[in-house]
């Protein structure tokens, strides 16, 4: 293999790896918003959900779509993060 090829190759794994760390992140964070609902948070749940949506890249639109639902579920319960038309407006992918 030549040094060009290796570059490059060793340039994709480098890539492969931050993208990884990357949706590690934004898993934790959404995935903090998801167990914050679950324990009936649903005002501390809100936030981190809308931390984490947008964090998602466009090429995992069922991550996204997953979370807007509990995102949209948690702006619906009562507490002071409720609000019913931004979880109309995300429930209907408007985020």
């Amino acid at each position: 293999m030549s040094r060009d090829a290796r570059d490059r190759v060793g340039a994709c794994q480098i890539g492969e790896a931050s993208h990884h760390r990357g949706m590690m992140s934004v898993k934790i964070t959404a995935g903090a918003g998801l167990h914050l609902q679950k324990l009936g948070h649903a005002d501390q749940a809100a936030v981190r959900l809308d931390e984490g949506i947008p964090m998602f890249d466009e090429s995992f639109p069922r991550d996204r779509t997953n979370y807007l639902t509990h995102l949209a579920d948690a702006l619906v319960q009562s507490g002071k993060q409720r609000n019913f038309d931004a979880a109309a407006a995300r429930g209907m992918g408007h985020d």
